[in-house]
Order: structure tokens, then C-alpha cells, then sequence
């Protein structure tokens, strides 16, 4: 019986490191296509000083999603993915998370935010994604102009 569990055990150790590998791989390789879109910023916008946030966004199409600054301090966005040019522009009159967060609660008494992503919607139109989960336990999305902090549209998905 103690060979039979210590077998068990064995396995699940095994089973356990395999799924870790697996992950981990999973995990690294996108690690590094960020690392590479960061490398790719940095050459390409020779004025990006300063990296404050990266995000993958998923819209009409997929970026990376670069918020940073300027050696003067200048706050600016840079998009861009594998394929597509470079693109990137200043933020000079742009509206912050923070205030993004208290429209989209206002719209959304009840709700929680699961997290705020700066965006891209057609081809050049900056957004704030916001996902939310209402009282209900329904998901939805609030898309905001990233310059005005006008709300563009809201989705809220059934369970």
C-alpha cells in the first residue's frame, strides 16, 4: 500500500512540474514579444525616456499599448504591434484612469472595475477599455476617448 501512494504521489509531482513547464513557457514567450515591442519603442521613438505602463490591447487589431514619457517629461502613447508601423503621439489634453474609473462607476453604481486599458480604435482613435463586473456577476465593457473621456460605447455580456 505505502509503494502504491508514494507511485501516486511520484506522478502528481510529476504531473505538477509538466504543468508548470507548460505555463511557464506560455508566460516567457510573451515576456519576450513585450521585451521585443519595448526594444522596437525605444529605437524607433528616440524621444521615449521613461516607460510608466505597457498593455496588450485586443481591438480591430492587437497592440502593445506604451504610456511614457519624454526627456522633458511630456506625457505620450505609443501603439504599435509586429506588423503595423510604429505609431505614437503626445499627450498633452488627455483625461487620467482615475477620472475614467469615477465615469465609468457612475454609469456603473454597482459594479466593480477589473481593470483599465489604454487603446486603440480605428486605426487612430485613442480609448480607455474598461472592464467591469456589475452586482448582477455580468462582465461588460466601457470604451472611453482617452483625450475627452467621453463615453463611446458599453457592452454588458449575459452569463
Amino acid at each position: 500500500m505505502k509503494k502504491f501512494i508514494i507511485r501516486i504521489l511520484i506522478l502528481l509531482i510529476i504531473l505538477l512540474v509538466i504543468v508548470f513547464a507548460y505555463f511557464y513557457r506560455i508566460w516567457a514567450k510573451e515576456k519576450k514579444v513585450e521585451e521585443q515591442m519595448v526594444m522596437k519603442a525605444r529605437q524607433e521613438v528616440s524621444i521615449l525616456d521613461k516607460i510608466d505602463e505597457i498593455s496588450y490591447f485586443t481591438g480591430e487589431k492587437q497592440y502593445y499599448v506604451i504610456m511614457g514619457k519624454d526627456h522633458l517629461g511630456i506625457q505620450l502613447i505609443i501603439w504599435l504591434n509586429e506588423k503595423d508601423k510604429i505609431n505614437y503621439q503626445f499627450l498633452t489634453n488627455w483625461v487620467k484612469k482615475e477620472e475614467i474609473e469615477k465615469k465609468a462607476l457612475s454609469l456603473q453604481p454597482n459594479s466593480s472595475i477589473k481593470r483599465i486599458t489604454p487603446g486603440i480604435m480605428q486605426v487612430d482613435r485613442l480609448i480607455y477599455e474598461v472592464l467591469f463586473k456589475d452586482d448582477q456577476g455580468r462582465f461588460g465593457y466601457q470604451y472611453f476617448d482617452l483625450k475627452t473621456g467621453e463615453l463611446i460605447k458599453m457592452y454588458l455580456l449575459g452569463k
